[in-house]
């Protein structure tokens, strides 16, 4: 996360990384082989992050939206599963109340 912070978000982070690649092959005892492994492992989960980022955002705005729909069919089974002990005078008589104290 701090590299994706640091390089601006994942939208630049694949940029950022790039111009970080002299860099990271410096450290390398090999030099600069152009091998991914030479990228250290913190900058390639970056990546991973980074490139995943949106899907998992849209994943769980998903998620959430079903999770919201499941709510509004339990409160409608709910309030349908109140309704079938209340006579129509006492639900009227309800209704009104409701009206008075608004």
């Amino acid at each position: 996360m701090r590299l994706i912070e640091e390089s601006g978000g994942p939208d630049h982070f694949g940029r950022w990384a790039a111009g970080k690649r002299r860099e990271w092959a410096a450290r390398s005892t090999v030099g600069d082989t152009g091998d991914l492994n030479q990228i250290p492992k913190a900058a390639r989960l970056a990546f991973e992050m980074a490139l995943h980022e949106d899907v998992e955002r849209r994943s769980l705005e998903g998620e959430l939206t079903l999770r919201a729909r499941a709510w509004a069919d339990a409160e409608n089974v709910a309030q349908i599963a109140d309704n079938l002990l209340t006579s129509p005078q006492l639900q009227q008589k309800l209704d009104d109340m409701k009206l008075e104290s608004a």
